[in-house]
């Protein structure tokens, strides 16, 4: 039975001291809607703002969501969902009828990165 709803976390990996810890989660129930069984991508934009896509979420001609990883390139309805987080609050949702890989919502210089590391 698949999940209904994925979920986006961000974690802090410390190699020097082989720890992780999490940082944030959605709690977000998106429903059947923000469910990929494929490949979806999470984006840290600030305090509390994130973009999140579940890409790939394939569903069969009756509306039931289709398990395989290979799905993408026989199911006949195939959707991506983009919702952006404020506070844990949505401020934009979209869902595009197709299929995407990823989608990303930054700006062409982003301050807080700087050479691989977090700042």
């Amino acid at each position: 039975m698949i999940n209904k709803s994925s979920r986006a976390v961000l974690y802090r990996v410390d190699e020097d001291q082989m720890t992780v810890e999490k940082l944030w989660a959605s709690d977000r129930d998106l429903g059947i809607e923000g469910n990929s069984a494929v490949m979806g991508n999470a984006d840290y934009l600030g305090t509390g703002h994130y973009w999140i896509d579940f890409s790939a979420t394939m569903f069969d001609n009756e509306g039931r969501q289709t398990q395989g990883y290979w799905d993408f390139l026989t199911a006949p309805v195939q959707n991506c969902l983009f919702v952006e987080l404020l506070n844990d609050e949505v401020v934009f949702k979209a869902r595009y009828n197709g299929n995407f890989c990823t989608c990303y919502r930054s700006h062409v210089y982003m301050p807080y990165w700087a050479g691989n590391e977090w700042k």
